[in-house]
């Protein structure tokens, strides 16, 4: 209710605060210009307090404070203080308790002729219905509710002063809406008409426009929700660290909580195995749904240092966007191995050959390079691989089996170079040396695995790449016993010879012969390769 003393002061204001439907329009236009440079600082919080201040009109075009006319000086104002808290989606619940006056003065006698005024109590809904697009931006909304309405009129006459009051039931709806500036800080501008008694044509129905400010305050809205964590290797090997660069450490599984399609993106790293970030890269996630993504990490080449076992963090960070940024953080501790930590599977055992070394390189190619022989060129490979054998077999390298190792610790492997400076290995260490050597010079080679049911001990051993083609298989040997006949790398079938390195101090020829029997045996008369308890796995 707008008292009569300060309308009275206003009479002498009113050609300077004179505003009508074109200023609001102008402030509009300035809010969406402000809007366009201004960025907000993350998702708006869940509840929020404010007050707005405006002003009353019957239609659109009579908004003003102050203003003059035929019948005399006008004010009319209004003040409101509301508060919202987010109810689901893009919907917010909404309570507005304010009041709006009217007045009418006389030019000639500076008296108030009339003065309506009424006290909205309204409860509803809002909605930021472009909240998928820019939210915690400039984010327009619309809102409805209703409520008890209490309406008083002044009117004073010649013959006196006539009061009326009533309590009225009205609705309303409008739009409007909010700047933030910050997560707990935002400017408004709101319209609203009022139904009052349920009806358009109700003499107190009108428009409402104000401006306005708003502290919020909560936990900030969630666009997504981290349903679960699940690790796929616990347990890092430090000789595996490529394999791990393209395979997947562990599943987040994220929940889309939005209302609407959002992009998700992971970023992780194993600290302080990885100087830099592995991204997902942006995932859609339509609305409601749930997705397992897979978390990766990108490590770098001193992991191969380590020579004890050590824990490690992966550090995950979770990135939602949908026009603006949201993120959350989690955490899983690791273990990293040893740099010569095996797990035991056969096909892991190829991170270890190591053909590019320096000094395998110069054992191999200072080897080969005495070796001239054009009579024997289709054989070449064999007669390397025979060079190579019993030049380790000179120089004093020697089986060594390895310790009892308690079931719960890793196997040992030895890397290629460690193996010829220390001068022994295990079947693991020799046969990982000696398909280095034979690789350095392009032949390719396999591990034969040999699990035998009946044994307590596993075994393996090499097969290598002759070179010689099916048909030229007589070259090679005339017992067909002695060899087996595969694809090679071209795809072509071509004779592949077995060595059983653990026979390093007894020669190329008695390697080869021990191999051969094995692979007979074990492979084809006792069905290991049909049976799967012997596997042959190519070096790669």
């Amino acid at each position: 209710m707008v008292r009569v003393n300060q309308v009275k002061s206003s009479f002498h204001i009113v050609n300077r605060y004179q505003m009508n439907h074109f200023h609001f329009i102008r402030i509009l236009t300035i809010l969406l210009c402000i809007s366009g440079v201004v960025r907000a600082q993350g998702i708006a919080r869940p509840n929020s307090a404010g007050i707005r201040f405006g002003s009353w009109s019957k239609d659109l075009s009579g908004f003003r404070f102050f203003s003059t006319g035929q019948e005399g000086l006008g004010a009319s104002v209004s003040t409101f203080f509301y508060f919202t808290t987010h109810f689901i989606n893009n919907w917010y619940w909404e309570f507005n308790i304010g009041g709006i006056g009217d007045a009418v003065i006389n030019a000639e006698t500076e008296e108030v002729t009339e003065i309506t005024g009424f006290v909205p109590m309204v409860f509803g809904l809002r909605n930021d219905f472009l909240f998928h697009q820019s939210p915690g931006r400039f984010q327009p909304y619309y809102s409805f509710g209703l409520g008890p309405y209490i309406l008083a009129t002044e009117t004073n006459t010649y013959e006196g002063t006539e009061t009326e009051t009533a309590l009225k039931f009205g609705m309303y709806g409008g739009t409007g809406i909010n700047l933030n500036f910050t997560s707990w800080f935002a400017f408004n501008v709101d319209l609203k008409y009022h139904f009052i008694n349920m009806s358009i044509g109700s003499p107190a129905s009108g428009f409402n426009l104000n401006f306005g400010i708003s502290f919020m305050w909560g936990k900030k809205r969630e666009i997504f929700r981290i349903r679960e964590t699940r690790l796929i290797v616990s347990d890092i090997y430090p000789s595996y660290y490529y394999f791990y660069n393209t395979y997947p450490l562990a599943l987040v599984t994220v929940q889309n909580t939005a209302g609407f399609p959002i992009e998700v993106n992971v970023r992780s790293k194993v600290s302080p195995f990885s100087s830099r970030v592995k991204e997902s890269g942006f995932i859609e996630l339509p609305e409601g749904e749930t997705k397992d993504i897979p978390v990766m990490a990108i490590f770098e080449s001193n992991i191969t240092e380590i020579s004890k076992r050590e824990p490690a963090v992966l550090d995950i960070e979770v990135e939602g966007r949908a026009g603006t940024i949201h993120t959350e953080q989690i955490s899983a501790q690791i273990m990293v191995h040893s740099r010569n930590a095996w797990d035991g599977q056969t096909e892991k055992l190829s991170f270890f050959v190591t053909p590019d070394v320096t000094e395998i390189i110069q054992f191999s190619r200072n080897l080969v390079n005495t070796i001239v022989d054009s009579q024997q060129i289709k054989v070449k490979n064999i007669l390397y691989a025979k060079s190579i054998f019993n030049e380790l077999s000179a120089q004093g390298l020697r089986y060594q089996s390895d310790p009892n190792i308690p079931f719960y610790q890793d196997d040992r492997v030895q890397f290629p170079d460690e193996t010829l400076k220390m001068g022994s290995g295990d079947c693991d260490d020799l046969t990982v040396l000696y398909a280095s050597l034979l690789e350095s010079l392009g032949i390719k080679t396999a591990f034969v695995e040999v699990r035998d049911p009946e044994k307590e001990l596993a075994h393996l051993y090499l097969i290598f790449d002759s070179g010689v083609s099916e048909e030229y298989k007589h070259l090679v040997s005339s017992n067909e016993k002695r060899y087996l006949i595969r694809e090679n790398h071209a795809n072509k079938t071509s004779v592949w010879i077995p060595v059983e390195t653990t026979l390093i101090t007894r020669g190329f020829e008695e390697a080869w012969k021990a191999g051969a029997l094995n692979y007979l045996q074990e492979a084809q008369m006792k069905n290991g390769l049909s049976e799967g308890w012997v596997q042959v796995i190519d070096v790669k």
